[in-house]
């Protein structure tokens, strides 16, 4: 299984791919993200599970979509769970209109992992 799983929101495979893209031209190239690893027909929550609980280092694209996600959400608090090494990767513009509940789970990412933002 892959050391480093990639958690974000399908809307944001663009920004997913190029993180993968970055990590893999600097060195790291066992990289688990969904969007190439589960293959039509397999029980994806089971592989996203199975990829979780295996990797050492989990990061997360934060953005929009990812905050109105459960799932990615549900993500995040797993790995912290099982001790993973959390890496928060900022896409979020300090104005954006977020719902309440996406204030929390962005207040609960700043509040349990120190992060990198990555807006100019």
């Amino acid at each position: 299984m892959a050391v480093l799983f990639i958690s974000h929101s399908s809307k944001d495979d663009q920004h997913a791919s190029a993180i993968e893209s970055w990590l893999k031209a600097n060195g790291f190239n066992d990289v688990f993200i969904d969007h190439q690893s589960i293959a039509g027909g397999d029980k994806w929550a089971e592989e996203l599970k199975s990829s979780a609980s295996a990797c050492r280092v989990v990061i997360f694209i934060i953005t929009p979509n990812w905050l109105s996600s459960a799932e990615c959400f549900g993500e995040f608090k797993a790995a912290w769970y099982m001790g993973k090494r959390l890496i928060p990767l900022f896409l979020v513009d300090p104005a954006a209109q977020l719902d309440q509940e996406s204030q929390q789970r962005l207040a609960h990412v700043y509040g349990e992992a120190q992060g990198l933002d990555l807006l100019p």
